[in-house]
This record gives structure tokens, C-alpha cells and sequence, in this order.
């Protein structure tokens, strides 16, 4: 005997490092326990393996979508989203002070994940010019990168950096057929200002943020916070 099919509403949501409309379902039990299970183990290569996979499964567009190769902080986004639709726009959260860290207060604040927005900073760029003739376009961290870089030691930042390079052009060409070795090799060849040039790219990236005011319970003061990144909210 066939038991009956149940249909999943569809959501619409933009990408919001390209603008791109894409639609999904909420998740379903099984991987909902996909998520538990990938939490309670600790490790975060595994909960963002999981929740990779459990947003590419909910995508349902008809255009093919990959989402190893979105920007990771669309990917966070895109999470937000998910969970919303699938359990609730709400969350609760705990915040004590930061200003006044010696008070013992825990404050209870409801956040509606709707209201979270990825933010651009303002001097945010993906074209860095290294000289008045020579420029380089990087490409937003994706799932991938961002789990290659293992550490903060010189040599992963570096591989971070080389990894992220779209291409380099100059007033006469745009140098797109480039491999790894050629690429470490022009950076390694810049001096270091023109090096801190392009890490502004990476201190910059767009992040999911939100500011939140609350009043302590514990002592009646006002605080004003900003929560950053796909953690900050769960």
C-alpha cells in the first residue's frame, strides 16, 4: 500500500553576492537530524560539509545550481534562509554585556532571522590595482577555500590568497591562463604594501551581520551589539 505524497512549499531567495533568484524547499526530518547529528559532533568541517549538502538537496530552481562554488557567505545566507522557512523565523538568544563584562547578567533576545542581511562594507572591492598599470581581480572564498585554510601560519594564508586570484590584468591584457606556481610566484615578487593591498579584499568581505539593542536584565543598562557570521545566530 503506497502511503500519500506530501508536497513542500517552495521560497524564493536571491544569492546576494550575484543577485541570482533561486527557489527551495524546506528541509525535511531526515536532514534536519543530518544537522543534529553534524552539531553535536563539534567538528566544523563536518557541520559545514552537512550544511552544504542539506542546502543543495532543498534547492529546487531549474537552473543547475552548485553551491561549493557560491561565495561561502552566500552559502551562510542561504542557510538563514532555509531555517526560517523550515523551523521558524525566530530564534532565541543569550547576550551579556560587552562594555561592562564584570556584570553577571544574561539577557534573553528574540531574533528574527528574516532581518539578517548579508552587509557590503562600503570600501569593499574585488579589483585591486597593485600599481597605477597592473590590477587584480579576486574571487570570494568558497566553501572549499575557506576549509583549506587550516590555519593562520604564513603558508596557508598565502595558499588562501593564491587560491582566491580570478586573474591579473594590465592596460594591454587580461591574464586568465595562469597556474598555480606562476601565480605564488607574482605574489611572492610584492612588496608588502602592495601585498596589504590586497588582504583590505579579505578584511572586508561581506558578512552576515546584524545590531542588536538590549537591555540587561541583570542591571538595567542598554547595550548595543553586533552579531557577525552564520554562528552568531544559533
Amino acid at each position: 500500500m503506497s502511503l500519500p505524497v506530501i508536497n513542500a512549499p517552495e521560497f524564493e531567495a536571491k544569492v546576494p553576492s550575484s543577485g541570482q533568484k533561486i527557489f527551495f524547499r524546506p528541509f525535511l526530518v531526515k536532514e534536519e537530524k543530518a544537522l543534529y547529528v553534524a552539531m553535536e559532533g563539534g567538528q566544523q568541517s563536518e557541520m559545514v560539509n552537512t550544511v552544504s549538502k542539506v542546502i543543495q538537496n532543498c534547492i529546487t530552481s531549474e537552473e543547475e545550481i552548485n553551491v561549493s562554488n557560491l561565495a561561502y557567505f552566500d552559502l551562510e545566507y542561504l542557510f538563514l534562509k532555509l531555517r526560517s522557512k523550515s523551523v521558524g523565523e525566530v530564534v532565541d538568544l543569550k547576550f551579556k554585556h560587552v562594555s561592562k563584562p564584570d556584570c553577571p547578567g544574561v539577557t534573553p533576545v528574540s531574533v528574527n532571522l528574516d532581518d539578517i542581511e548579508v552587509k557590503f562594507a562600503d570600501e569593499h572591492t574585488d579589483k585591486i590595482m597593485i600599481t597605477d598599470d597592473v590590477g587584480i581581480k579576486l574571487k570570494y572564498p568558497t566553501i572549499n577555500s575557506v576549509g583549506n585554510l587550516e590555519g593562520q601560519d604564513v603558508d596557508s594564508i598565502f595558499n588562501y590568497v593564491v587560491d582566491s586570484i580570478d586573474y591579473i590584468y594590465d592596460q594591454e591584457k587580461i591574464y586568465e591562463d595562469t597556474n598555480k606556481k606562476e601565480l605564488k610566484e607574482f605574489i611572492e615578487n610584492l612588496s608588502q604594501e602592495q601585498f596589504q593591498k590586497i588582504m583590505t579584499f579579505f578584511n572586508t568581505l561581506p558578512k552576515l551581520a546584524k545590531t542588536i539593542t538590549f537591555t540587561c536584565a541583570e542591571c538595567g543598562e542598554e547595550e548595543t551589539i553586533t552579531v557577525e557570521g552564520l554562528q552568531g545566530f544559533f
